[in-house]
Order: C-alpha cells, then structure tokens, then sequence
C-alpha cells in the first residue's frame, strides 16, 4: 500500500509524537508499504522539501515560526495548516492522488481540511490517531473559556467526522467519544506503540552506593505540574542518597528552574531536552520515572514518557487524575506507585514506599518490560490501522 502520514512534528524535531511517527512509518515501510510523511517546519526558506534521503519519503511544508509563542500565535498559525500543506504539496512533485490509506495523528486537531484534500483526491479512507482530547482538557485546566473550548470544538468534531476510523489511546477516552451518536461505530482502542524489539534492562535500579536516582522527561506545560515533584524533592532534600533529574522543555520550565534555584535545591538538575538515544542511555543509570498529569483532567492520558520508562525497565511514580487508564495499567502489572492528589504528603509516602520496593523486588524491571511487551507493540498499532484500509 500507498500510505500517507500527516503529523505536526517529525525527526529531527524532538517530542513524543516525532518518535512514535517515525516508529510506525519505518514499520509500515519494513513491512512493504510506501510511506510519504507531510510534517511542518519552521526551519524552512523554501515552501517545502522534500526529503528523500531515506526510505521513508518527507513532505516539510514550511510554517511561520512558533517556538514558545503565545497560545493566540500558535492558533492562528495551527489553523493555517491546511494552507500551509497544500501550498507545500503544489510546490513538490508528490503525487496525492495515488494513496490506498490516510493516517494522521491529533493533536493538532486542525489538520481535517488537509485530510479532507487528500481523501477527495485519492478517494481512499483515512485513520485518526487521536492521543488527547482536545479541546475537552484545556477546558478541565481553565487554560481556555467555555467560548473559546465550543469555537475550537468545531475542528475536533470536523476532524471526527472526516476519519472513518478513530484510534484512541485508552478506554475511557473512547467511552467519551461514544458520546457522540455518529461516532458510535467508528472508535477503537489504539494503544500507544513503542519501537519493535526490546533490550532487556541490565543495570541494577539501585546503583552500588545505595543511590535512588528519579527521573523526568518530556513537557513541562500547565498539564503536567512538574511543581509537584519539585516539592517532593525539597521535602526530601535530607535524604543523601535520592536525587531528580528533569530532562525537557516547556512554557514553565524557566519557571521551574527558578524555583529549584530559589530554594537551593541541591538535590535537584533540570536540564535541556536530549535525543531519544542519549535519554536511552541516560535510563540505564536511573532507578524511577516520574508522571505527572493535573487531577483536574476528566479524559485519560497515556503519556509517551510513560512508555518510555517501561521500555527501559524503570518503575514509575504517578500522579494523575482520578479514573485515569494509566492507574489500571500500573496495578495490573505492578509497576509503580500512583497517587491522584495534589497532596504532597500523599506522594512523598508513595515515592519512599516505591523506593523500599525497588530495594527488594528483584523482578519489576521484568514486570515494566512485560507491559511494554504486551500492551504498546508497533506491530499490534500497524495491523489495526491496515484493517481500516482493507475493508
């Protein structure tokens, strides 16, 4: 098959999206498949590139620059994705007309037109990728008003109606979507995927000199409440043998390092995003992953982080709202400690319990590396999304 991708962030860019995209579409072009990616790029001079130096062919369509913009900034440049695309695809030799299969991944949920383009013009169906709901948790978080969640509910919507199938990241997110009469038989659990193939974890989670070392990678936005943890550091600052490390970037990391600098949190590095590779290695020499989602949440989230740590063995350290999927998924398989408040005694109890488990479970690493296995497999994500292109 023909496919096309279409996504906000490809490598070299570095997020959680970039490195799920590249996974499935490397997987779906070792199993036979064309693939041809359409990603923005605010680094462009030219309309587009078209990058052909690897097997995957990529469409970057040039975009004004967003970076750390104003939220109003970045919806005006968002919602002109659509122009930007197909100004990009005119500009380039790919042919839009020849694809069996649409996939494309939300957030940004602003790519409907463009997907609407692309069906007309191959007459071929089209899967969404749908890994939050948005707007629904920007209104939970008061981030927008009431107003502003019904305007920009419309492209939401108008994206749902444009998929014929939707691939939701957890059960209670399609439970949500149900809600909606027409969307009633067009929902699916697509579970978050990791890369085929996964190392065993060889290093201990407690390094020889008794040393617990926490970690945190990823966004730090309004949604995670990276403070929470930066709290538990400070009330733990007395334990010589546990320290934090923050790895990422985000709207309130300036603000989190002024913290851990204001309160001399010796205990505690924050340090700039890193490649998926160094981070890779990075997790060998550490012993707790940490997530954080605000409990003010009403949808489940299933953080790439989340996968991340599994992959690489590390038990987890959880707060996230009541109800969320992931408190099930950490149960079951015994991979962590969750707390759904904002209490940070009730944290600070379940982060020293989880340390005095991992001193003496022998095993958890095994338990994460089974979850990875058995829940957020590429090969699993790949022949669901095919099905719809099948029928």
């Amino acid at each position: 098959m023909k496919l096309a991708i279409v996504c906000d962030a490809f490598p070299p860019k570095r997020s959680s999206v970039s490195i799920h995209m590249d996974d499935l579409s490397k997987f779906f072009q070792e199993k036979g498949h064309q693939v041809s990616v359409f990603t923005p790029d605010e680094t462009l001079t030219e309309l587009s590139f078209l990058d052909t130096s690897a097997k995957v062919e990529v469409l970057r369509c040039r975009i004004p620059r967003i970076g750390e913009s104003p939220m109003i900034k970045r919806l005006l440049i968002e919602l002109a994705y659509p122009y930007y695309f197909y100004r990009a695809c005119k500009n380039s030799s790919v042919d839009v007309e020849k694809f069996d299969g649409i996939i494309w991944y939300s957030p940004s949920i602003f790519f409907g037109i463009f997907i609407y383009y692309l069906k007309y013009k191959s007459k071929c169906r089209a899967y969404l990728i749908l890994r939050d709901v948005f707007p629904k948790w920007a209104l939970d978080l008061k981030i927008i008003t009431k107003w502003t969640y019904w305007t920009v509910n419309i492209f939401a919507l108008l994206q749902y109606k444009i998929a014929d199938r939707i691939g939701v990241n957890s059960p209670s997110s399609k439970v949500l979507l149900e809600k909606y009469s027409f969307l009633s038989d067009k929902c699916e659990v697509l579970w978050t995927w990791l890369r085929a193939g996964f190392p065993s974890r060889v290093s201990s989670l407690v390094q020889e000199n008794g040393l617990i070392t926490f970690i945190y990678t990823g966004n730090m936005g309004v949604a995670q409440d990276v403070f929470l943890f930066g709290n538990l550091a400070k009330n733990l600052k007395a334990e010589s043998k546990v320290r934090f490390l923050f790895y990422g970037r985000g709207s309130e990391k300036q603000k989190f390092e002024n913290f851990v600098r204001d309160d001399n949190l010796l205990n505690v590095q924050v340090n700039d995003e890193i490649s998926p590779e160094e981070l890779s290695r990075l997790f060998g020499y550490c012993s707790i992953g940490m997530v954080a989602l605000d409990i003010r949440h009403t949808t489940s989230n299933i953080p790439g982080k989340f996968l991340s740590y599994m992959e690489a063995g590390l038990p987890v350290l959880a707060k996230v709202n009541p109800g969320n999927d992931l408190i099930d998924l950490i149960e079951k398989y015994d991979v962590g400690t969750v707390v759904t408040t904002d209490s940070i005694h009730d944290l600070e109890s379940a982060a020293l319990e989880l340390c005095r488990k991992i001193k003496a479970d022998e095993f958890i690493s095994e338990r994460c590396l089974k979850l990875a296995r058995e829940v957020f497999c590429v090969e699993k994500a790949t022949q669901q999304i095919i099905e719809t292109f099948s029928k």
